[in-house]
């Protein structure tokens, strides 16, 4: 019947539409096996793959930030702040 009726389903397709159209319950795991035996293709799904997060060069990595509030340019411009990084 997998072999006509259901053709190109997969054994859990195949086990669900067993039930739904003609009232036979069989588990999905017997039917795969089966499938197997009979050499019934049939396409197998494939699992999306995970998003992978952007590597960090370093892993623990530290950084340290000093900043200078120094009047720079005295009463001429804008007041404006030095940062330096350090790492």
């Amino acid at each position: 019947m997998c072999n006509t009726t259901y053709k190109g389903f997969g054994p859990t397709f195949a086990v669900e539409k067993l039930f739904e159209r003609d009232k036979l319950y069989v588990h999905p795991e017997p039917l795969r096996i089966w499938f197997k035996q009979a050499d019934i293709e049939y396409k197998k799904r494939k699992a999306p793959k995970p998003l992978v997060a952007a590597k960090k060069r370093f892993f623990g990595h530290m950084v340290q930030q000093d900043g200078s509030h120094y009047e720079w340019f005295e009463d001429r411009n804008p007041k404006i702040r030095a940062y330096r990084v350090y790492g």
